[in-house]
């Protein structure tokens, strides 16, 4: 996988990934945007504790730091102007060309209308192009009884393989639970991997 630097958009058909702002303005549209999505997994899980506009900021240039270093991506993603949520590739191992979390979000009045399958389309057609050979993706859910379908239908449209389930992966410390994750990955070989 050729280590390069990240483009800082990427255009869709209906919309574009850009480089999160580092500012205070988008730090807020997160923090509202997050606040109305309950089912943003690390907030759940506690893996990202963010209680205010300031603590956003600090993320999003955490975030830009390992953009510019190419460890992880992450783009927001924009429809028609608006910030409707975000894609992913984090912990990128250019030893064995994969990347090892891939993953998305979007604000829950922009689901089911295809955005997050785009986003996918359009981040895994870059890093593909750049020579990553493996991208793994995952999906979490808390009872075994309700899977966390939306994720699963944009992975498998995708054309992403089910590889398997980690029973309680995660941690939720401020509910005091745990989280399991179902593993999907896709191949550069794959054959729908080439139908962009």
């Amino acid at each position: 996988m050729q280590k390069k630097p990240f483009k800082e958009s990427l255009a869709g058909e209906r919309i574009e990934l850009r480089r999160p702002a580092a500012t205070m303005e988008h730090a807020k549209e997160m923090f509202e945007l997050l606040g109305r999505n309950e089912f943003f997994y690390p907030w759940r899980l506690s893996l990202v504790e963010l209680e205010s506009a300031e603590e956003c900021l600090s993320l999003i240039l955490r975030r830009l730091e390992e953009f510019d270093a190419m460890q992880s991506v992450y783009y927001d993603i924009y429809a028609d102007g608006a910030y409707i949520g975000e894609v992913y590739a984090r912990d990128i191992d250019y030893s064995s060309n994969a990347i090892k979390n891939f993953g998305y979000f979007m604000d829950k009045s922009f689901t089911r209308q295809g955005f997050a399958t785009e986003a996918v389309r359009i981040l895994e057609k870059e890093l593909f192009m750049n020579g990553a050979h493996r991208i793994c993706l995952f999906c979490h859910f808390f009872d075994p009884t309700v899977l966390n379908v939306a994720s699963e239908t944009v992975a498998k449209k995708r054309g992403f393989t089910f590889e398997g389930t980690s029973r309680d992966a995660l941690y939720d410390k401020r509910n005091d639970r745990y989280a399991s994750e179902r593993m999907f990955s896709k191949l550069s070989t794959d054959d729908d991997s080439v139908k962009f």
